[in-house]
């Protein structure tokens, strides 16, 4: 096993699955349409990072993402998001969704049946976009790698919302690591989930 002197927390030796593996970006959506061929998903166009001086081209990465039924149209357009950039490409629906927006779920039961409501992670207030954002304890200077999905599922196992809602990774022994930019004490968050996975 190994040690994250940082933290103390001990990482299993077949994953390594710490979350300063995830290259999260602080990015913002600048165009959004529904996908021509699945009904559930929307495809966006993403900015993650400035563009340069003199440039008139703004860099993005284009994402699918499930949330049709759960997010109007509306609520995406210009939306601030939470980017998890360093995912293998994938295609949906034969159109190629090259990262992932980190959103939280919550399931309840109702008289019909269950009711499920997601909201997406805001980023942090004071964040730029492009910013890299890190979780509490687990900072990262380098390009992570590409994240084997595998790994990710591990990691992915471990967030989740705290009871004020901020988006966290949560080890095994119980300690909570929330996720932020370069101010402390300004966390990524939901709109009103708290206590809920995260995905």
């Amino acid at each position: 096993m190994s040690l994250n002197w940082l933290t103390g927390i001990i990482l299993r030796p077949w994953t390594n699955a710490a979350p300063s593996l995830l290259n999260l970006r602080v990015g913002k959506i600048i165009h959004v349409q529904q996908h021509e061929n699945a009904d559930k998903l929307y495809v966006s166009q993403i900015q993650i990072e400035k563009a340069g001086e003199g440039s008139e081209t703004v860099p993005t990465v284009q994402v699918c993402s499930g949330l049709v039924q759960f997010i109007p149209l509306e609520q995406m357009k210009n939306r601030r998001v939470v980017v998890l950039t360093n995912l293998k490409p994938s295609k949906m629906r034969g159109v190629k969704s090259e990262a992932m927006l980190l959103a939280t779920e919550k399931t309840t039961s109702i008289d019909s049946g269950q009711e499920t409501k997601v909201e997406l992670i805001n980023p942090p207030i004071t964040a730029e976009i492009g910013e890299k954002l890190h979780f509490h304890g687990f900072p990262s200077d380098s390009e992570p790698p590409r994240l084997k999905s595998k790994i990710w599922e591990e990691i992915q196992s471990h967030l989740r919302t705290n009871g004020k809602g901020e988006a966290a990774y949560f080890s095994e022994e119980g300690s909570e690591h929330v996720l932020r930019g370069n101010s402390p004490s300004d966390p990524a968050r939901s709109d009103t989930l708290t206590n809920t996975v995260i995905r």
